[in-house]
């Protein structure tokens, strides 16, 4: 096959037309790379306005390669040949890769041209980035300085479609912070030197990170250097001597310049900006000011992503004076993986903390900065599998919400923090010991952020030919697996969130704490769901909204969880297979998991009852969910022994992120004693037919709603609103809206009859040219049951508004 090359191609593309000739050997094909078309025309590559022969390709085919960076064409031509080409570097390595994959996984009598989908793309999100933290120099020895590991883990990001690896070093821990003494020495400062590393062991470290660096440009990649930490603070024994309160601020804007200067690779710096990052917050500005400049000065464009939890308003201008190309980075859904779409509110104990989470005020318009959300997954997700299509294409497009794009962290994030031992493996299973195998089992999680990233709507074969490659005619009952499955830690993060820290809540180690502590808790959604002690509240005042209760999420939680035993029954609920087996495991876990805060969360509801309104008659309920609780807990532990390992360390000792599923059945056994001593105080528990709970026990599903989105809302002008619903058809009808301000409550409005619809009109004083509008809308019916729309189960739950 004649492969048409008549520009010379930069470095990440010539990478990948060498994976593209490769794969066509593999199929036996002749490969001939040629300068200009000939009679047999194969693969025209290059880039667009750059190549002759793209450009003429391009010409009679009818077709443009869109201007926006990254974007790319894949087209077949008239005369029997395959134009691949690209806008930029990038854009081509992306085409050329799918291409590859694509050819690769075709069937042997499928024709090369016919294999690979035409597309013309662009992409949705400017900025994909995975984020990978250094927390254990032991386990750091497995693969930190493995050539091979980095090969094949760069080359899935760049299948992937991500154009950023974030190496981030000093999260909540000792080691490397900062990480300059372990990298170089600083000649101004010979008094700091690390404790326990040698001047070969730091030259070696540096050495490999130069290399990192340079290995992820050549794949197409940005590389940012992320300093999370200051000094080691309280977070454990300092290993660096010499580092005084006095020179800090010098100390570490020199050891920047000094590795700016020795790793040329890196092309973006990330700071922790907040008081956990070592730095007062009164003195932010000050502090940074010198590492800035080292930046400014290091004779390269280098971007710069200031986090903003804490982050000073006059810290955002000095950066942005000093280095132009500064963005700002928010967390999504605190530091967990919750909803697919940003947090409508912040919860009421964190409205003290500025801008810790979410959106908070950076929506204000006009904004001078570049937005990322970044999504902390490994607050829910860290070793079990997780992958929902849906979820990741919601995600994605939700991000544009004053988004420019996302970081999302890898799967294994936090193993092994502050821990001693040698090398461990999470998996018990020898197929998946090594950390590139376990790093390989989470494939389809990088697969979906960085695809669906790039492009929301692109076509599940992306990852359904990859399904069938693994598993064959089980492919279909593997995606349910996952997109069934991937509900579930997602909902038990939102309504058992307690801490918006992921070193205090764990969702797939989470056995509860008391129910009574559990009751208290204000979901992460306080728009959608209900905590529980306010469910109870407002059921005994006879005010339920149309909020999900609690037993609407049990109920929900069970249903997932039927579903995804009904999925692993038809798979065998066995293999020999490795990935398959784990698979199995890993989604019997799951199931498990729902189905044990379900029973919690009744228990719980039960419990508040009886302690709110005196019902002591619901005690033997409390009691019958609790066993069946434990019932699951034990069937999960059963499932896990010798799936996983014994001592599991994603997390710190002190808070029980360690250890195994059985360690914590003490949870539910303490809940029961507690109960069995309630019970035992009583004279007598009657007994009574308690019924459904108050809202019924499913959640009511929004009517059919016809709503036409104003295409703008005029600042400080009276805006009208109309809406119709049907079947089933309410008797009343409520509009929230709210400027949009996470830490702002939402206004209530009462929409009035108007013909064969509804309307409110939101006063202009609530419309600010500086916010938009954010929406959403509350049906109740005469049975007492109620709901909101839009659903969050299809769509982001709310509506934004722009102003002008």
């Amino acid at each position: 096959m004649n492969i048409v090359v008549d520009t010379e191609l930069p470095r990440a593309a010539r990478w990948a037309l060498e994976e593209l000739a490769r794969t066509l050997g593999t199929r036996g094909e002749s490969v001939e790379v040629i300068a200009a078309p000939g009679p047999d025309l194969g693969l025209i590559i290059g880039l667009a306005s750059q190549s002759s022969a793209v450009e003429d390709a391009l010409a009679c085919a009818g077709v443009r390669c869109p201007e926006a960076p990254e974007s790319l064409v894949l087209h077949p031509l008239a005369a029997g040949g395959f134009l691949i080409c690209g806008r930029d570097e990038r854009g081509l390595m992306y085409a050329l890769l799918e291409a590859a994959r694509a050819v690769e996984l075709a069937a042997p009598e499928v024709d090369v041209c016919a294999a690979i989908a035409p597309a013309i793309q662009s992409p949705h999100l400017a900025w994909r980035s995975m984020q990978l933290f250094l927390c254990n120099r032991r386990l750091e020895e497995a693969w930190f300085y493995d050539e091979e590991f980095w090969d094949e883990y760069l080359e899935r990001l760049a299948h992937c479609r991500y154009n950023n690896l974030s190496l981030t070093f000093g999260h909540q821990i000792a080691y490397l912070s900062p990480p300059y003494p372990f990298l170089l020495e600083i000649p101004e400062f010979p008094q700091v030197r690390p404790i326990g590393f040698t001047a070969e062991q730091c030259a070696r470290h540096l050495h490999m990170l130069i290399r990192i660096a340079e290995w992820t440009r050549q794949r197409g990649l940005h590389f940012t250097f992320g300093v999370w930490s200051q000094h080691a603070q309280d977070y454990g024994d300092s290993m660096v001597e010499g580092l005084t309160p006095e020179i800090r601020a010098q100390y570490n804007a020199a050891g920047l310049a000094r590795l700016l200067a020795s790793c040329p690779g890196i092309d973006g710096v990330q700071f922790r900006m907040n008081y956990e990052s070592g730095v007062a917050e009164d003195r932010q500005a000050e502090y940074y000011a010198p590492q800035f400049c080292a930046i400014a000065e290091c004779g390269r464009s280098i971007r710069l992503d200031l986090r903003a939890k804490g982050l000073a308003d006059d810290t955002i201008e000095l950066a942005q004076e000093l280095v132009p190309n500064t963005v700002i980075s928010t967390k999504h859904w605190c530091e967990h993986l919750g909803m697919p779409y940003p947090m409508p509110a912040i919860q009421q104990f964190d409205q003290k903390n500025y801008r810790r989470y979410g959106t908070w005020d950076l929506l204000r318009k006009p904004r001078s900065f570049a937005l990322i959300h970044r999504l902390w997954s490994a607050g829910s997700q860290r070793m079990l599998l997780w992958a929902d299509p849906e979820w990741v294409r919601r995600f994605a497009g939700s991000c544009t919400f004053g988004g420019d794009g996302f970081e999302v962290m890898a799967p294994l994030t936090n193993k092994g923090v502050r821990d001693e031992r040698p090398v461990w493996s999470a998996s018990a299973d020898p197929a998946f010991r090594s950390h590139a195998e376990e790093h390989r089992r989470h494939w389809m999680f990088y697969l979906l952020f960085g695809h669906l990233g790039y492009d929301p709507d692109a076509s599940s074969e992306v990852w359904q030919r990859e399904l069938r490659h693994r598993f064959g005619t089980a492919a279909t009952s593997v995606e349910e697996l996952y997109r069934i499955g991937g509900q579930i830690l997602p909902l038990l993060t939102v309504v058992l969130q307690h801490s918006a820290s992921l070193w205090t809540f764990w969702p797939e180690r989470f056995a509860g704490r008391s129910l009574a502590e559990d009751a208290q808790v204000e979901p992460s959604d306080p728009t959608q769901f209900y905590g529980i002690d306010e469910y109870v509240e407002d059921a005994l005042g006879n005010r339920l909204c149309g909020k999900w209760t609690p037993p609407h999420v049990a109920y929900h939680l069970r249903q997932l969880a039927a579903q995804v035993r009904g999925l692993l029954t038809g798979l065998g609920g066995d293999s020999t297979e490795p990935e398959l087996r784990h698979i199995l495991i890993d989604f019997t876990l799951l199931a498990h998991l729902a189905e044990h805060h379900a029973c919690r969360q009744q228990a719980a509801v039960h419990l508040a009852f009886c302690r709110r309104a005196g019902e002591v008659r619901r005690l033997s309920s409390v009691r019958q969910h609790l066993l069946q609780a434990r019932d699951h807990w034990v069937a999960l532990s059963e499932a896990a022994e010798g799936a996983y390992c014994d001592d599991l360390v994603f997390g710190f000792r002190e808070k029980g992120h360690v250890g195994h599923w059985r360690d914590d059945l003490v949870v539910v056994e303490r809940d029961l004693a507690a109960i069995d001593a309630l019970i035992a105080e009583q004279p007598e528990i009657p007994s009574a037919d308690l019924g459904s709970f108050p809202g019924g026990d499913v959640h009511l599903d929004p009517p059919e709603v016809t709503f036409i989105l104003p295409t703008y809302a005029p600042a400080g002008r009276d805006l009208e609103l109309h809406i119709r619903c049907e079947s089933p058809t309410p008797f009343a009808v409520r509009c929230y809206h709210r400027i949009a301000h996470q830490a702002l409550d939402f206004d209530c409005v009462d929409m009035l009859s108007d013909g064969d619809g509804l309307r409110v009109v939101i006063l202009g004083n609530s419309i600010d040219s500086a916010w938009d509008l954010m929406v959403f809308f509350e049906f109740l019916f005469d049975d007492g049951r109620a709901t909101r729309w839009p659903d969050w189960r299809i769509q982001t739950p709310y509506f934004v508004i722009p102003t002008k």
